[in-house]
């Protein structure tokens, strides 16, 4: 914003700090009325330059979205083809269902639909050496983001969130269902629509079994690292000495029948989620004891 970026400036000049306009040798001053009435004219000239720029690449965007282009990342499963132009330089790019990939796909809803969780998912295309669409290997975040891809069934849905500037960082919020810009591509479906529905279907039934806020959809009945409250004294800042992966907190169940209890251990993160062929590192150290140790340490 024009306003906080002239305060900026003027904080920086304040400190002894000399500035230049952007592709010109002239200073920026602050010294008099005038020279501050500048600074914010060229703020502003800058700030509607930005907003012109970006209203500009956002309708480019739904005109490649209509025409049945690709306007965003590359998705698992499929390939971007570039389009040539007249001069041989790329104009567009399309998608392309590739085949080594899409029964990956097929495979990983099959398993969910079965009963298999997406952390376990993920552990045995681990174990398999599948091929993974990044290079740390398959993690149950990407396992269980695909499976709620619409574009897996051939419906392109685009424009689920926008980038919005506050406080000089810029932030992703989500836009109304009713605004985003669907197409249907079924040259592009992968999953049919039945093993889609039972896929859908037992991720409602999961969702509906943990109690969350009916607006933002955030999970209830307990404090959160947002209240300022944590369980877990190591989780965040410890690393795992073979991968330097995080260490996390891992749930066991110990016991029989009606003794039957939840037990936290510590161990890599890694090792948890995508199993011991991406790190061999399976130690798991009791979290109540070595959380007194390291109390008791230092008080």
């Amino acid at each position: 914003h024009m306003i906080e970026s002239a305060h900026t400036i003027m904080q920086i000049i304040e400190h002894g700090v000399r500035l230049f306009a952007y592709l010109g040798d002239q200073e920026i001053k602050v010294e008099d009325e005038v020279d501050q009435a500048m600074t914010v004219l060229r703020g502003f000239g800058a700030a509607s330059e930005r907003r012109q720029t970006s209203r500009r690449v956002y309708d480019s965007a739904i005109r490649r979205v209509k025409a049945g282009q690709v306007a965003g990342a590359k998705v698992y499963g499929y390939d971007n083809i570039p389009v040539p132009g007249p001069s041989g330089k790329r104009v567009h790019t399309l998608r392309r269902v590739n085949p080594t990939q899409a029964p990956i796909v097929v495979r990983i809803f099959e398993a969910y639909a079965g009963g298999v969780g997406s952390l376990t998912i993920a552990r045995q295309l681990n174990a398999q050496h599948v091929p993974a669409p990044r290079p740390g290997g398959w993690h149950q975040t990407g396992t269980r983001g695909m499976l709620k891809n619409p574009l897996y069934r051939g419906d392109v849905v685009w424009g689920k969130v926008h980038g919005v500037v506050k406080k000089g960082q810029k932030r992703w919020e989500p836009v109304p269902e009713s605004e985003w810009i669907r197409t249907d591509a079924p040259e592009l479906r992968i999953i049919p629509e039945a093993l889609w529905l039972r896929v859908a279907e037992r991720r409602e039934s999961k969702r509906q079994s943990i109690p969350r806020h009916p607006v933002t959809g955030t999970l209830l009945g307990r404090p959160s690292w947002r209240d300022g409250h944590s369980e877990y004294l190591l989780t965040g800042f410890t690393a795992c000495s073979l991968c330097k992966g995080s260490i996390r907190t891992i749930s066991l169940k110990h016991g029989t029948g009606a003794r039957r209890h939840p037990v936290r251990f510590y161990g890599c993160a890694e090792h948890e989620n995508r199993g011991p062929d991406v790190c061999a590192n399976d130690l798991r150290l009791r979290q109540e004891i070595l959380d007194h140790a390291i109390i008791d340490a230092i008080v």
